[in-house]
């Protein structure tokens, strides 16, 4: 596995807070990856969300695979997905009363929450083998899926939306549904991320 050399991991030993111990390619991913994702709807730029689908959540996972507890993991996936939905489903805050102040944010949180039960797979281990990925690629179509018994049956925004950007990919939908298309976008993410890390490393 090509990952950075062991003595310029961070130190998350010494400092309080994991997200101060982060080097500045870790704050150039997560910012990179928010963008991507974030912004990457159909609706609003359709050639982003085609790039979010190929490795936005790809850029995200690499911080995750240097973060040494699945504590850490798991909150720094939950503050980052709760984010982009943040942003994703912004609009329903045009909703007449004021109550929605309160329920938008608890909305982002439990989403986020479900990308932070995610973000405790995203180990070097699981990357490394292919039917681990595959599995992982699963495990989200299935926390997606388990919102429609929970969450008062929140079926908006999943994360295979980005492919309906693409007149092609598209068709996907017709036979597998947008669970389908949210399972081959985590896929082809984790996948990605695999072939980053399995990268040949440079010869001096």
């Amino acid at each position: 596995m090509h990952l950075e050399d062991k003595g310029k991991q961070p130190n998350f030993e010494q400092k309080p807070f994991m997200i101060l111990a982060l080097r500045p390619f870790h704050y150039m991913l997560l910012l990179l990856s928010f963008i991507i994702v974030a912004f990457g709807q159909p609706a609003w730029e359709p050639w982003l969300a085609f790039v979010s689908s190929l490795f936005g959540y790809a850029l995200f996972w690499r911080v995750l695979l240097d973060l040494p507890s699945g504590k850490q993991r798991f909150w720094l996936s939950t503050a980052w997905f709760g984010g982009v939905q943040a942003v994703q489903i912004s609009w329903m805050l045009m909703h007449p009363y004021s109550y929605i102040y309160a329920i938008h944010p608890l909305i982002c949180l439990l989403l986020g929450l479900q990308a932070g039960l995610f973000g405790l797979l995203v180990k070097p281990e699981n990357i490394q083998k292919l039917y681990r990925v595959i599995g992982m690629a699963g495990a989200w179509t299935l926390l997606e899926w388990s919102r429609l018994f929970f969450l008062s049956g929140y079926t908006w925004n999943p994360v295979g939306i980005a492919l309906t950007s693409s007149v092609y990919a598209l068709q996907g939908a017709s036979l597998f549904g947008v669970f389908g298309l949210s399972f081959w976008v985590i896929l082809v993410n984790a996948l990605a991320l695999r072939a980053w890390i399995n990268r040949p490393a440079k010869r001096p």
